[in-house]
């Protein structure tokens, strides 16, 4: 039986001190991931041995469908992509901040 992987430290900043910049760098973390889970779902999709030309509409339906999972993935953070791009960026932000600190106020 497989053992459960641990989440990544912090969790993208899970709680309730979580500034304006912090949910935005995880809401785009999150964006990020599930762009990439479509991409994936697109590939795992393609079949180049079908023998029938491909219906636009089916086409459609299942760019949505892989696009709405993907969503879903990243936002309940299943692959950990998200989690672990948020906490490389996330001192960057700090950084920001202290910078805009010592920043003249007259600028």
């Amino acid at each position: 039986m497989m053992e459960k992987i641990a989440p990544v430290r912090g969790s993208m900043g899970e709680g309730n001190s979580r500034s304006p910049e912090q949910q935005r760098l995880k809401d785009a973390c999150c964006d990020f991931e599930a762009i990439l889970l479509s991409q994936v779902f697109k590939a795992m999709r393609a079949n180049p041995l079908a023998v029938e030309s491909p219906d636009p509409a089916r086409e459609v339906y299942e760019e949505m469908m892989d696009q709405s999972l993907a969503s879903h993935i990243s936002r309940k953070s299943h692959t950990g992509l998200a989690a672990v791009l948020y906490e490389q960026l996330s001192p960057l932000l700090r950084e920001e901040a202290q910078a805009m600190e010592r920043e003249p106020k007259g600028r």
